[in-house]
């Protein structure tokens, strides 16, 4: 019994020696899992990469992310990056990274971990129009999703580069204050801002436009014919020169004056040209009963004498002749 007794405690005591052996080689071989540092952003519109240094005796690394003020564990990589995806444009996202390390067959936490706020990008527009006059260019576009706010640039050709003209929170703006009949670049981009930080959009939507050129000052050549008489009406030859399409044909209304008295007498307008390249406008004085040998004076008002493309004569023509 002595004997059975005396090999009990020898062996517990091996037990304990191995056991303390144990305990303190795992203690002169456990290594502290360092903290993640210099956390890095990528974004995208839906998407944000992560990238960080490595943390000393780290086997790998997990990322959570702090929804409704809990910390929700998102990705567990052994990498020192990673991509977090099919996130909302514009939107605001605070990530935490601890690092990890597997020792002796077990899992050894870093005692800190390492945060970071960050954001997606908004989407681009995707459609930009424009509508323009003669001295200003009318833009619109779509509502880019996540945007906060648009900037609208002008290409400058001087310079050869791009200049802002306006920062706005709406989707159109009047650009004022431009040359008639000159092209002009517009690019419209938008940004979501978090915090201090201003995330643009992966690009930019350009425009080419022209501004209306405004109608030409122009002198018509303008000379009566030789046959005029009290039932005919006054034929007037029109030169076509420097005009670049066709006259709008129509009738109006011309003034005439006899002898101090002044009539309206009706007036047409061709739009085509005579055998001779010109364009006769009539006067017609047949209902007015003037006399053979009368002096007529005429007057065509403006805006009447008119072309295709849309220049006109704006300013009323006058002239006088002898009816035979």
């Amino acid at each position: 019994m002595k004997k059975t007794t005396k090999m009990f405690y020898s062996i517990v005591y091996i037990l304990m020696s191995l056991s303390l052996f144990a305990f303190m080689t795992n203690a002169a071989t456990s290594k502290t899992v360092g903290t993640v540092s210099k956390i890095k952003a990528v974004q995208t519109d839906d998407s944000i990469t992560l990238s960080w240094t490595k943390a000393k005796n780290a086997s790998g690394y997990r990322i959570y992310e702090l929804i409704s003020d809990k910390w929700v564990a998102m990705v567990t990589t052994k990498s020192s990056a990673c991509i977090l995806t099919d996130l909302s444009p514009g939107s605001e996202h605070t990530y935490a990274v601890k690092a990890y390390g597997k020792q002796n067959g077990k899992t050894v936490w870093s005692k800190y971990y390492k945060t970071f706020e960050t954001a997606t990008a908004p989407s681009k527009i995707k459609k930009l129009t424009v509508k323009t006059t003669s001295n200003s260019a009318a833009l619109s576009w779509t509502k880019a999703s996540g945007a906060s706010a648009y900037r609208v640039f002008r290409y400058d050709q001087t310079s050869r580069s791009w200049k802002k003209i306006v920062t706005t929170t709406k989707t159109s703006y009047t650009v004022k204050s431009l040359t008639s009949g000159k092209s002009y670049i517009f690019a419209v981009r938008p940004y979501f801002k978090s915090g201090s930080t201003v995330l643009w959009a992966s690009t930019y939507i350009k425009i080419t436009v022209k501004t209306v050129a405004n109608p030409v000052a122009k002198t018509l050549a303008i000379e009566s014919s030789g046959y005029n008489s009290n039932t005919d009406c006054i034929i007037l030859d029109v030169s076509s020169d420097g005009w670049s399409s066709d006259f709008v044909s129509g009738k109006s209304t011309a003034t005439v004056v006899v002898d101090s008295q002044k009539l309206s007498a009706p007036l047409k307008i061709p739009s085509s040209k005579n055998a001779e390249g010109r364009y006769e406008i009539q006067i017609d004085l047949s209902k007015l009963g003037i006399s053979s040998g009368s002096t007529v004076t005429y007057v065509i008002p403006e805006g009447v004498i008119k072309t295709k493309d849309g220049l006109q004569y704006n300013t009323a023509y006058s002239g006088s002749c002898d009816v035979s």
